[in-house]
């Protein structure tokens, strides 16, 4: 695989991660879901748009979506579930609920 295809890829894999993230961290979740539900759904569209356009038309609209929107969907979905994971583990624990459970009696 040529250079330049990888760079491309990685490139919008960090552009789909960083949003991601970062949406994820300080809005949760749901924002990063509507992030990647959008990303995919574009690669979804450019790839109806690819089958019904003719020739080197329809390959255009084709790499966009499998170059482009499909790493930034799912680094958009990988970064957003470690910040959601991260956020989940930074969360204050009551101090009341400490060492209950743990075979102190």
């Amino acid at each position: 695989m040529e250079s330049e295809f990888v760079i491309v890829v990685l490139a919008a894999f960090a552009l789909g991660a960083l949003p991601g993230f970062i949406l994820s961290w300080l809005a949760g979740g749901i924002a990063a879901l509507v992030l990647f539900l959008l990303l995919a759904g574009g690669a979804g569209v450019l790839i109806l748009l690819g089958q019904g356009a003719q020739g080197w038309d329809g390959l255009a609209y084709v790499v966009g979506a499998v170059l482009l929107l499909a790493p930034a969907a799912l680094g958009a979905a990988l970064a957003g579930w470690l910040g959601v994971r991260l956020r989940w583990r930074k969360r204050p624990t009551s101090k009341a609920g400490q060492g209950a459970g743990q075979g102190a009696r």
